[in-house]
């Protein structure tokens, strides 16, 4: 019993020596001052737009019908999906979003967001909005553009 004491009492100085150096490499006036935080995969133009639009399309320019409402999401990682189709390579540039056929997408479609929209072309029907929206073309293959357009749900 008494050579056990003599070896704790040996030992309790190492061992509160090496308890103090890894508290002092934890906290580190450096590690303080420059924590690490995980990298963010938040894309600005993308976040600056993210959320769930409802849109449609239409045939005939401005007297023509608005059809086939689906939905288009935006999220602050730049993921785009469109009804139930994930956007693939979006391309993000200020306010708007363009996907292509090239890229291996089911259409091109270029759009323009827009914090509030007066343009008699694309809200007519509305009598323009005051909501987050975009306004654009999709083109179908073998098919000439669309108009394009989405309200903020």
């Amino acid at each position: 019993m008494k050579s056990l004491t003599t070896l704790i009492r040996k030992l309790l100085p190492v061992t509160l020596a090496i308890m103090g150096l890894i508290a002092a490499i934890g906290c580190s006036k450096d590690s303080d001052s420059n924590p690490v935080s995980p990298a963010s995969n938040i894309i600005p133009e993308a976040a600056e737009n993210a959320g769930s639009y409802s849109t449609n399309y239409r045939w005939g320019g401005a007297n023509g019908l608005w059809r086939g409402p689906s939905t288009l999401s935006v999220t602050n990682e730049g993921v785009v999906t469109y009804g139930t189709t994930a956007i693939i390579k979006p391309v993000f540039e200020n306010d708007k979003i363009t996907w292509t056929m090239a890229d291996g997408n089911k259409t091109n479609a270029s759009i323009k967001f827009e914090s509030e929209s007066n343009s008699d072309y694309f809200w007519r029907d509305h009598g323009g909005v005051k909501d987050r929206n975009f306004t654009g073309f999709i083109q179908n293959p073998g098919e000439g553009p669309l108009d394009f357009r989405g309200l903020k749900k």
